[in-house]
């Protein structure tokens, strides 16, 4: 039996892009100081094309390395329910990729800071537009980079 690319190796790519975006916003933080929510932006896109245990697994992984504290933040417990939320709502309504995913991307990145503070979209938003873009950019990624065409495998 051959397998395909997508049922042995989208775990591995997922979880591979996952640490990306848990690493890169530590290494870029000064320059590009709105990779602060690429985390947020991957898990989201990553809860389209993964299985709802793979998709925890990343999302408690996630959570451990943003904050091992025992006690969760509010920002911690939104930024592990609104994967789960995509995930959901992508199985209640499934749509195309290309236009689920970005708007699921903004939905989430919005209601993050609207639950957090709605000072920062109104203050700066040069910045929540930029965030916006990324939000865009970085979930259309991850799910081209995760959900490739399907391959044989030998």
């Amino acid at each position: 039996m051959k397998k395909t690319f997508s049922t042995c190796s989208k775990f591995p790519v997922a979880l591979a892009v996952c640490l990306l975006a848990l690493v890169l916003p530590a290494y870029l933080r000064a320059t590009f100081p709105v990779l602060s929510d690429l985390p947020l932006m991957v898990l989201i896109g990553l809860a389209f094309m993964l299985d709802l245990g793979e998709l925890a697994v990343l999302v408690l992984l996630s959570v451990y390395f943003l904050n091992w504290q025992p006690r969760p933040s509010l920002d911690l417990l939104l930024f592990a329910v609104l994967p789960i939320l995509a995930w959901a709502w992508h199985r209640a309504w499934p749509m195309v990729l290309w236009l689920s995913v970005p708007l699921a991307a903004v939905l989430g990145v919005t209601i993050f800071w609207a639950v957090l503070g709605w000072t920062f979209l109104w203050n700066d938003p040069l910045v929540f537009g930029e965030t916006i873009g990324l939000a865009v950019v970085a979930t259309s990624c991850a799910v081209l980079i995760a959900h490739a065409k399907e391959k044989t495998v030998r």
